[in-house]
């Protein structure tokens, strides 16, 4: 049998499939190497540009007396008048707009808010946290019989808050005011010897209803550039000719981190003593003192 002779149609359209499979086998090769080139440089510029992790904020105000926290909601002033109170929700505090030196709040007659007339004692602490997480302490200097209408409750001539209690269906209540406590400020002594830098200013100091024991307020100030921790044991009373005494109780508990450029405020209750003056030590400062 005689061959056949090689066909050139055939060669041909062989070698163009060839070239084609190459052509392919090239083109999925560069877009492979393009995509691992992106993922490379992505990864490069995240380790030189880390995202930010977004801080949450506080989002809803609230108003602490004492120790009772309410959720705070704006009423819109009235030049003419003091704005109406809800008459039924025991945990709000409403807050009069465009009062931003001396705040004013209402709170409704409920009977849980009617307590706060008997139980809030003169210099208690009035803390205000608003949605940005600002924090604004005061404490209450006078509680007395008022009416919603007087135009003294809405006087913006003096830093502080003020909180009117509506006692029932009329515009008479309760007024709480608040302020700025009246201080002696303690330095650090020696900063060149403590890391510790700080500012304790004194608050108001309460005897117990029996005379046993005494509660003392206090603010810690963070004026340095590190945080430190208040213990117990970093705070005591050595009365006149007599010895030491450990506090019976703080609040709020420690031990306590204070943050550099934080204010946090304690209330101390120490037995008693006969004497009349005492050195009373917190942290690394000492000072005399006059007891109650």
């Amino acid at each position: 049998m005689m061959n056949q002779p090689p066909n050139p149609k055939q060669n041909v359209s062989s070698d163009k499939t060839k070239i084609i499979l190459v052509i392919i086998f090239l083109g999925i090769l560069l877009l492979a190497l393009g995509i691992l080139l992106g993922l490379l440089l992505r990864r490069a510029m995240q380790q030189q540009h880390p995202q930010a992790i977004p801080t949450p904020l506080c989002i809803e105000p609230t108003l602490m007396l004492g120790t009772t926290i309410f959720h705070v909601k704006s009423l819109p002033s009235d030049p003419n008048t003091y704005p109406p109170i809800p008459p039924d929700t025991p945990d709000t505090a409403y807050w009069v707009e465009g009062t931003t030196i001396n705040y004013v709040f209402g709170l409704s007659p409920t009977p849980s808010n009617l307590t706060l007339g008997t139980s809030l004692r003169k210099g208690d602490l009035v803390s205000i946290r608003w949605a940005d997480c600002r924090l604004e302490e005061y404490i209450v200097k006078s509680i007395e019989d008022g009416s919603l209408d007087t135009p003294a409750l809405a006087n913006q001539s003096g830093v502080g808050a003020t909180i009117f209690l509506q006692t029932g269906s009329t515009a008479e209540g309760i007024v709480i005011r608040s302020g700025q406590p009246e201080t002696r400020v303690v330095d650090t002594p020696n900063p060149e010897q403590s890391e510790i830098e700080a500012e304790i200013s004194f608050l108001d100091t309460t005897v117990s209803p029996d005379g046993t024991t005494f509660r003392m307020g206090i603010s810690v100030l963070n004026n340095g550039t590190k945080a430190f921790t208040l213990s117990t044991n970093d705070i005591s009373l050595i009365p006149e000719n007599d010895d030491p005494l450990a506090p019976l109780s703080v609040e709020p508990a420690l031990p306590r981190e204070i943050q550099p450029g934080a204010i946090e405020t304690f209330y101390i209750m120490f037995p008693r003593p006969t004497a009349s003056t005492a050195l009373f030590r917190i942290l690394i400062f000492s000072i005399d003192i006059q007891l109650p």
